[in-house]
């Protein structure tokens, strides 16, 4: 079953302290990087995620008490936060097979790419998402790149030669207040979760669309990641004349059971891109998303009245990201 508000009575409450921190309460976002990594030597690899990577983790609970605090140039000044989330071939190198059944997540983002729209992803992706052999997504945010830099390089001197880097993903929050928008105006992060019971993005082992249970997914989330490259000055000539759609409303996301963790990345667009009506700088947003199933976010992704031509998915990747607990037990034995 989902883990949510209408479980059972006497089952046990949400540990915040499990949940790794982008899920529930979402990391800070001023500065964000996503770095994509192949697992070369399990082994080593799970002995870093043991005693380093699930002890450093962030959780939900430590995130929530970054986000109460109060607001100014000095608040969160140094906080970082550190996530990991693995996809299907990460998950069966950790566990020698056994690996969450969801039909979307086996297949990866890769095989399903016509499902989120995206009809010739090996003329439009990224040549190292196209049938690449990651593993692993790590997420480090914070409130400068320096800061997230040094996190990052911490964390690859402790991994070595267990992992190769296949791509890294910079990230910035727009400035004043669009910092919650992407490129196009459109809410980079939302949504919420019970917070007693996580519904309805976390996984219970027990889950009923699961072929076969897993305690280890228990307090974990799929997680989808798309690059989408947006053309602004040439979206925004568009509009001029004809009135174009922006994609799913804040509503229809609020019901779909689905939150967003995304953040805009490359610079603002210029005023003489915005003159001559072309782009001719690298933006457009980082999509996150966290849901109890793949195949949701795919009908949900299905159920946009029209693609956008001025937003191209250029990388797409299917993970999941596990509780703490797992981190530390199960995909580190």
């Amino acid at each position: 079953m989902l883990m949510s508000a209408g479980v059972a009575a006497g089952s046990s409450p949400l540990d915040w302290e499990d949940v790794q921190g982008d899920i529930l309460a979402g990391l800070p976002k001023v500065v964000q990087t996503f770095v994509f990594l192949e697992i070369t030597d399990p082994q080593a690899f799970k002995s870093v995620l043991r005693r380093s990577i699930a002890r450093r983790a962030t959780s939900s609970r430590t995130a929530r008490g970054w986000a109460e605090r109060p607001a100014g140039p000095a608040a969160g000044a140094h906080l970082l936060g550190l996530n990991i989330a693995f996809t299907a071939s990460g998950c069966a190198k950790l566990t020698g097979g056994r690996v969450p059944p969801d039909p979307a997540f086996l297949s990866g983002a890769c095989e399903r790419a016509v499902r989120i729209g995206d009809a010739e992803p090996a003329t439009n992706w990224l040549p190292q998402f196209y049938g690449a052999p990651l593993d692993a997504t790590v997420l480090i945010s914070g409130r400068s790149l320096r800061a997230v830099d040094a996190e990052w390089k911490l964390l690859h001197n402790l991994l070595g030669g267990s992992v190769r880097v296949c791509y890294r993903a910079n990230a910035a929050s727009r400035p004043g207040a669009a910092c919650d928008a992407d490129h196009f105006g459109n809410p980079a992060r939302s949504g919420s979760c019970d917070p007693e019971r996580g519904g309805p993005v976390l996984r219970d082992e027990r889950a009923a669309v699961d072929a076969a249970p897993l305690p280890w997914m228990k307090n974990g989330s799929y997680l989808v990641f798309r690059r989408i490259e947006q053309l602004v000055p040439e979206y925004e000539e568009f509009t001029r004349n004809v009135p174009a759609g922006r994609g799913l409303d804040a509503a229809v996301w609020r019901a779909s059971g689905l939150v967003r963790r995304g953040i805009a990345f490359g610079p603002e667009v210029s005023n003489l891109e915005r003159s001559e009506g072309k782009t001719t700088a690298d933006r457009g947003l980082l999509f996150v998303s966290y849901q109890t199933s793949i195949e949701r976010f795919e009908t949900l992704q299905r159920s946009c009245p029209s693609p956008n031509p001025f937003a191209i998915n250029s990388a797409a990747v299917y993970a999941f990201a596990p509780s703490i607990a797992a981190l530390a037990g199960e995909l580190s034995r």
